[in-house]
């Protein structure tokens, strides 16, 4: 009867087992099947970019992602060296690298739980994320390198303090465990401040073991006598110091200074009152109800009952059953605690208004904390099947919500219509280029809009090919028609050329000229230079000495192109004076906006604020005037690069 028992036993455990790793895949699947990049259907040109930076990765330029000096290159790094073992396109090798890093901190994490439903949680937490948390799961944020490089982190430090209580390091063989224990936990953690300098928090991690670990503490003054010991704390010690030189060259070596993000934290009363207010506001929309989504703001008040009910749990000395498991869970309260201080203060919070992504750390760690506390023997095990149950039909809810609901192709159905253009550059809107371009690996690409250039460093050579590609769709490229488009200050011509691709017409043009447009004069068409009225500012065509020629330099901004005459002022159509042009202006604004057409030659035409034609009116003694409702001899100028 007792074998039959033990035996009833062994086939429930075994039976169990099967169970769980049945919900895990499930969990894993479901989610790459929606969540990978390469099925992802809200695929955007922020993925997009990790896909292109795997797909060419180059050392020093490809640190840090493109266009910053944050935000470590980890992911398409990894991926770029898979490629050179699995020959396919860089959204899979993405797609693989992203779900690695994924698996490898839930399986590090979860080794620390006991009950296997609350892994199942910790699995959908990591694979099936909610709300703004999402994050976690999409490249072109840091959130699954970060969770990849600090569970590895742990892991070493981990089994370093075990080492070093079990273990006396007085040889070789303990010394060079030790040693590589203490480096491995050094490297991991400079990983992840490079993939988010924000992972330095992590060091609160090694300051707690010996702050409140008596026993660690202990072990290691009764060490210090051993060489052994000494050399090897000097090695991991001195590691970080190096690896800060390292770093330091890494920063310097970044392609751009990102300006907007150096100032790391808040430093004064009216940017701490205004993101308070962003808290607040936060704070009623999501536990008041306020946003329409149920779901999501009854998930938000779960996690806050859950969280008081653990904190009451130790202020009523609940006992866990787990040695050491308290420490753990103290540990993780006070690293969440810090956490949210140091993002209170951030300026990446405040530009943001507070956005709930970047708390996606302290998300992770505190629902850690939580199932380690519920894993400890203070409820009983239906608690924890009910709230690995909640998580995981909430992971799929959302996920319906937001993605299946929807249905929308994914990036490879969406844009593979693409790969029929022949080479060239793409330029475009920055939410398609990028993205149409990591499908289509043989375009380049590149926005229009200077600010949001992520490979400004190399654009010249992206500039270089002869065939370029316009999306024919709104918004339309500032300054641009459909015959002329001028960008970073190049003319391109509409070679008449078109194509259909995944429902968007586009359309080839043709680079005029090989040099960037940056200064100029012009001529009218009876040879005579626009110049300046000394008196009005009121531009005239009746300078017939090209020395004397005002020199007007080209302006572009996100609503158009503006001309910079001479005297410093940008030259409007005065709509107030019946479109005639002054160059009076202290801004470019609606008036100062023109668009250029090129023509035959270097002749082109301008075009107004007003929709009409630009003439050098010899009626008006060739006074520049915005009045024409179509281009002749007199709305013709020639353009002379200066």
């Amino acid at each position: 009867m007792a074998g039959f028992l033990k035996q009833a036993a062994s086939n429930a455990g075994g039976t169990n087992s099967i169970l769980y790793w049945i919900g895990v895949l499930f969990v894993v699947c479901f989610s790459f099947l929606y969540y990978a990049p390469c099925n992802y259907a809200l695929y955007n040109s922020d993925h997009a970019i990790h896909v292109l930076m795997a797909a060419d990765f180059q050392l020093p330029r490809d640190l840090y992602y493109w266009g910053q000096d944050r935000l470590g290159s980890l992911l398409p790094m990894c991926a770029h060296w898979l490629g050179y073992i699995l020959p396919i396109h860089p959204l899979y090798l993405c797609s693989i690298v992203q779900y690695l890093f994924l698996g490898t901190g839930f399986l590090i994490l979860s080794s620390f739980l006991q009950n296997r439903p609350l892994k199942i949680a910790l699995c959908a937490l990591i694979f099936l994320p909610v709300n703004e948390y999402n994050g976690l799961i999409l490249i072109g944020h840091p959130y699954a390198s970060q969770l990849f490089a600090g569970s590895l982190f742990a892991f070493f430090l981990v089994r370093l303090r075990r080492h070093i209580l079990m273990q006396e390091i007085n040889d070789s063989h303990a010394f060079i465990k030790a040693t590589v224990l203490g480096l491995g936990a050094v490297l991991f953690f400079l990983l992840g401040i490079w993939a988010s300098e924000f992972s330095a928090v992590l060091a609160v991690l090694p300051l707690f073991y010996l702050a409140f670990d008596k026993e660690l503490r202990d072990r290691i003054l009764k060490q210090l006598r051993s060489a052994w010991f000494l050399l090897s704390a000097g090695l991991s010690v001195l590691a970080p110091g190096g690896a800060v030189v390292l770093y330091k060259w890494m920063k310097g070596s970044a392609l751009v200074t990102d300006d907007i993000y150096q100032k790391q934290f808040i430093d004064n009363g009216a940017d701490l009152a205004k993101n308070f207010g962003f808290f607040m506001e936060r704070l009623k929309t999501t536990l008041l109800f306020r946003d329409p989504f149920p779901f999501e703001n009854l998930f938000n008040w779960t996690l806050l009952v859950l969280g008081f009910t653990m904190i009451a749990a130790f202020f009523l000395k609940k006992r866990m059953q787990r040695p050491g498991l308290a420490r753990q869970i103290n540990f993780l309260l006070l690293m969440s605690i810090l956490s949210c201080i140091a993002l209170f203060f951030s300026t990446w919070n405040l530009r943001s208004s507070f956005c709930p992504r970047y708390f996606i750390p302290v998300y992770v760690t505190f629902c850690f904390a939580l199932f380690l506390f519920l894993d400890g023997g203070a409820f009983k095990k239906i608690v924890a099947a009910v709230v690995s149950v909640y998580f995981v039909l909430n992971g799929l809810a959302y996920c319906y919500n937001n993605v299946i609901s929807k249905k929308l192709p994914g990036p490879f159905e969406a844009y593979a219509e693409f790969n029929k253009l022949p080479e060239g550059t793409l330029i475009g809107d920055y939410w398609d280029v990028y993205r149409i371009n990591s499908i289509a690996l043989h375009l380049k690409s590149i926005p229009y809009e200077t600010q949001t250039v992520r490979n400004l460093e190399f654009r010249e050579d992206v500039l270089k090919n002869r065939t370029f590609y316009f999306l024919d769709k709104w918004p339309w490229p500032p300054g641009g028609l459909r015959d002329t488009i001028i960008e970073y200050r190049y003319f391109f011509k509409n070679s008449g050329v078109k194509y259909q691709c995944a429902g968007t017409e586009v359309r080839a043009y043709a680079k005029l000229g090989q040099e960037p447009l940056t200064k100029f004069a012009l001529r009218s068409s009876d040879s005579t230079y626009v110049g300046l009225d000394p008196e009005s500012a009121r531009l005239l065509t009746a300078e017939r000495d090209p020395s004397q020629a005002a020199v007007f330099e080209l302006v572009q901004t996100r609503v158009g192109v503006a001309l910079k005459a001479p005297n410093g002022k940008f030259v409007c159509a005065d709509l107030s004076q019946n479109a005639a042009l002054f160059a009076r202006s202290n801004d470019p604004w609606a008036w100062e906006m023109f668009q250029l057409v090129a023509g035959g030659g270097n002749s082109l035409q301008l075009i107004a604020t007003n929709g009409k034609y630009v003439s050098a009116d010899k009626g008006m003694n060739g006074a520049l005037i915005a009045n024409r409702d179509e281009a002749k001899g007199w709305e013709t100028f020639f353009l002379e690069p200066r």
